[in-house]
């Protein structure tokens, strides 16, 4: 940590940043770390007393916006001058934890929606109404939520999770599910008949030209213009053909080789890939309503709509990226 050689309140460093919270306005700054590589920005700060978790997330987005940077970090030192039930300040504040959370890890979002907390000594028990165990802990969100918790209220916190799923929760969630796929059907089908429509506009126009070009041909088949203007180009060269000249349509058609081999169709590749290369697809393919926490690797059949990927977190990307190639095509990898 580089320390700050004259230590300034939170509300000096930070003049153009309006807080309604006195007690992080009074604040000292006690140090400046600034991390290129990971694009990282964290402040140090002392404090006397708690700051709330929802004026330490405001603040973090405002450096954020202001520096321009991935990730702001506020770095919490207490010398508290009177103790606190941190406990039960935690249980009031678990939703607002889970916001916290939520926006640092948006992957971690729906496992904790709606989860409730029971604190005995110093664990923490979660209670998730969705599976969601296994993947918390194998990315270890335990340590995580240890290290938010020691930072925001200055105690040492275990994490244990425990899974209560009810039969309404699975009909529901599958239900949104179902809803979001329908909704992502008719939005594709109102897309295609837009592009469809803006197609045969564009065939509309381009045919103009032509019918112009061929009117004053038209014009002279009935009768308007003599045939000498015709010939002498006022309205068009008018092209001399040999009668002579045998038509190529009414030519006979060439007997084909003795030795010839005959000509064997080549079958067409079987691939459930729209567009792109065959990548020789083994494994069946599901729907997106059946995907759970353990499906792994899956392949879905569809058409991508747009995707929009979280600069902050490459979790929640699933590994894609983007590339726009020189033809102007956007390219997802």
């Amino acid at each position: 940590m580089d320390e700050v050689k004259t230590s300034k309140t939170v509300k000096e460093v930070f003049k153009d940043y309006n807080s309604n919270s006195f007690v992080l306005n009074a604040a000292r700054v006690i140090g400046i770390d600034l991390y290129k590589k990971k694009n990282l920005l964290e402040v140090f700060i002392a404090s006397n007393k708690l700051i709330d978790i929802n004026d330490v997330l405001e603040l973090e987005k405002y450096m954020e916006r202001r520096f321009q940077i991935q990730t702001a970090k506020l770095t919490i030192k207490y010398e508290l001058e009177e103790e606190v039930d941190v406990s039960e300040k935690i249980a009031k504040e678990w939703q607002s934890i889970v916001k916290y959370i939520s926006y640092k890890h948006p992957i971690a979002r729906a496992f904790l929606n709606n989860s409730e907390i029971q604190i005995v000594n110093n664990n923490i028990k979660v209670t998730l109404f969705l599976n969601g165990k296994e993947f918390l802990e194998s990315n270890k969100f335990n340590e995580v939520f240890a290290g938010l918790i020691y930072n925001i209220y200055g105690k040492k916190y275990t994490m244990t999770y425990e899974e209560k799923v009810s039969e309404s929760t699975v009909t529901q969630y599958k239900e949104r599910l179902e809803r979001l796929e329908k909704e992502a059907i008719l939005e594709m089908t109102k897309d295609n008949g837009t592009a469809s429509a803006e197609h045969s506009e564009k065939q509309q126009q381009e045919t103009k030209p032509y019918a112009s070009k061929n009117a004053g041909q038209s014009k002279y088949n009935k009768g308007q213009y003599s045939k000498s203007q015709y010939n002498k180009g006022q309205y068009g060269e008018k092209k001399q053909y040999n009668k002579s000249a045998p038509n190529p349509a009414q030519e006979a058609p060439m007997p084909p080789m003795p030795d010839a081999p005959e000509a064997v169709a080549t079958p067409e590749e079987d691939t459930p890939l729209i567009y792109g290369r065959s990548l020789n697809l083994s494994d069946p393919i599901i729907k997106i309503q059946d995907i759970g926490v353990d499906s792994g690797n899956v392949i879905l059949e569809g058409q991508i709509l747009s995707v929009e990927l979280d600069a902050k977190d490459d979790d929640i990307n699933l590994g894609i990226k983007v590339r726009e190639l020189k033809s102007g095509i956007t390219c997802y990898i």
